[in-house]
């Protein structure tokens, strides 16, 4: 059960975002090695928001996966910043990003504009770990 926890809680949160994009892959209505017609299927508008300039925002998958990823990276700045040790996060995040990386580029049907985001969350992640496990490390330290 500690272990089951310990996986849980050091998740990356960009992982939900490429389960989410496989389940809607999944029930698209786009069969076989049509990544034109999957393309086409993600940027169809699901719904509009009226903007104040009279315009409107369409709303696609491709949008929601975007958004989708931005908080999946702020989840993961606020973990990187967070006291209590997140060491299982580290090597998890490097794992979700290759692994995103891989199917990225070797499973046809990830191979979208939609899916690119989580990849990218991803290195932005590890970037972020690093970075902000460097000031952290500093500021304990006092090291200027």
């Amino acid at each position: 059960m500690e272990l089951f926890r310990f996986f849980w809680r050091g998740l990356p949160a960009y992982v939900w975002v490429a389960l989410a994009y496989a389940v809607v892959v999944a029930g698209a209505p786009v069969r076989g090695s049509n990544i034109v017609a999957l393309e086409r299927y993600l940027a169809e508008p699901l719904f509009s928001v009226p903007l104040l300039n009279n315009g409107v925002f369409v709303v696609s998958f491709n949008a929601i996966f975007i958004v989708a990823a931005f908080v999946a990276v702020w989840i993961e700045v606020v973990r990187a910043t967070s006291l209590r040790s997140r060491a299982g996060n580290d090597w998890m995040s490097l794992v979700a990003t290759f692994v995103s990386i891989l199917v990225f580029a070797g499973a046809e049907s990830f191979g979208t504009m939609a899916f690119m985001v989580v990849p990218l969350a991803g290195f932005g992640d590890l970037l972020l770990d690093r970075l902000v496990g460097q000031a952290v490390a500093k500021r304990d330290f006092a090291i200027n």
